[in-house]
C-alpha cells in the first residue's frame, strides 16, 4: 500500500486489503494534524425557508472552507448538488453534471462567525436555501 508524502495517509491499491486498523491511523493522523493547527471541524444542517433574504448559519468561529450539499434529492431537474467555499472562491457540481466555478458567483460567503447564504438574483431553485430542502454542512474552522 502507497502512503501520502505529509501525513502517510494510506493510499490503496486495486490488490491491497483495506483494513480497519489503517483507516483508523489515517483519521487519527488527520485528526492531530487539524488540532495542530488549531483548525475545528464543524457539522451540521439546516431546512431552507427559501426567503430571498440572507440567511446566516451561526458557528461561533470564522471558517476557512465550507462544504454544502443537499440532504435529499429536490424535485427540480436543475439545482447545486454539492458547493464548496473559500474566501473568494467557489465550486458548484450541478445535477446534470455540468460543473461551474467562479469567484463572481458566490452564493455563499464567509463571516468572522459563520457563512452566509444569498440570493442568486435570478432562480431561488439554484441557491442553498430552497423552500422545504434540507441541506448539510461541513466547515474547517
Amino acid at each position: 500500500m502507497k502512503k501520502t508524502e505529509n501525513f502517510l495517509l494510506p493510499q490503496w491499491e486495486s490488490g491491497d486489503r483495506v483494513l480497519r486498523g489503517d483507516i483508523n491511523a489515517a483519521f487519527a493522523a488527520v485528526d492531530a494534524a487539524l488540532a495542530a493547527q488549531g483548525t475545528a471541524v464543524l457539522t451540521g444542517g439546516y431546512v431552507g425557508d427559501g426567503d430571498p433574504d440572507d440567511r446566516k448559519i451561526e458557528l461561533g468561529r470564522r471558517p476557512k472552507l465550507v462544504l454544502i450539499s443537499p440532504a435529499g434529492k429536490p424535485a427540480e431537474a436543475v439545482h447545486h448538488e454539492l458547493g464548496i467555499f473559500a474566501d473568494g472562491f467557489a465550486f458548484y457540481m450541478i445535477s446534470d453534471g455540468r460543473r461551474y466555478s467562479s469567484n463572481l458567483y458566490l452564493l455563499v460567503t464567509l463571516d468572522e462567525d459563520g457563512f452566509t447564504i444569498s440570493y442568486d438574483g435570478a432562480n431561488i431553485l439554484s441557491g442553498y436555501n430552497r423552500d422545504s430542502a434540507e441541506y448539510r454542512y461541513l466547515a474547517l474552522c
